[in-house]
């Protein structure tokens, strides 16, 4: 087998020739450490995601390693998800990697903004994609009964923000609309001076908003298919 070698060029010149190219050997601690790494890979190709985000505490190397969103970490992860899990089945959306699509679905335990209990399955995650306490959830949406409209937001600016699905208790279906969405729409629609202007910028936030919805829709699927399994589960 042939020995690795790295390329060093020469600064020197002869004669106006071109730079001398001379090969030295790889140190024996870097050969060392890539077939490390190989073997950390192969490996990891075994984990499950839990197992791996495990892995992730255990040292900074093995976080910046397995944190990586090169695609060859995406793969292991992918793999991972798909021959040791039913849920998630679906691809993560298209701007979030493996990792944090894993520790949305499965492992997200606490309230990102106050650190209490996260209830899964308590509201959809996936328009804001956070892990949010009853009482964050509440402080930060607007809740809205079916083609029931505020007075005070301009008639129709509601169906241009994108709205979680939220049920409560007694199963009645309430779209809650993050408030901090609500204020970015009603900038954005009072910094336009013409009514064309406005009824244009509606139109075009109307068909953003049902495309976000129809990708969101399929997630939401996903989660309920989820919970009526777990349903099911604990009652036998």
């Amino acid at each position: 087998m042939s020995s690795s070698v790295s390329m060093v060029k020469s600064t020197k010149r002869l004669g106006g020739k071109q730079p001398i190219i001379r090969l030295s050997p790889l140190h024996p601690r870097s050969i060392f450490l890539i077939l490390h790494l190989t073997i950390y890979l192969q490996i990891f190709t075994y984990l499950t995601p839990q197992d791996l985000y495990s892995l992730c505490s255990v040292c900074k190397k093995f976080r910046k390693l397995l944190w990586s969103t090169k695609q060859s970490i995406q793969d292991i992860w992918k793999s991972s998800r798909i021959h040791n899990l039913t849920y998630p089945s679906l691809s993560p959306p298209s701007d979030m990697t493996e990792q944090q699509y894993i520790w949305l679905t499965l492992l997200a335990k606490r309230c990102k903004f106050c650190n209490n209990s996260y209830n899964k399955f308590g509201y959809s995650v996936w328009v804001k994609r956070e892990a949010l306490c009853s009482k964050c959830f509440s402080e930060k949406t607007l809740l809205v009964r079916d083609k029931v409209f505020p007075k005070y937001l301009p008639q129709g600016l509601l169906d241009c923000i994108p709205y979680t699905k939220f049920m409560t208790w007694s199963s009645e279906k309430l779209r809650a609309y993050w408030i901090s969405d609500i204020k970015l729409a009603k900038k954005e629609y009072s910094l336009l001076k013409s009514n064309k202007q406005k009824k244009d910028w509606m139109i075009k936030k109307e068909k953003e908003t049902k495309e976000i919805m129809r990708k969101v829709n399929a997630y939401e699927r996903q989660d309920d298919v989820a919970y009526f399994n777990n349903l099911y589960i604990s009652n036998y």
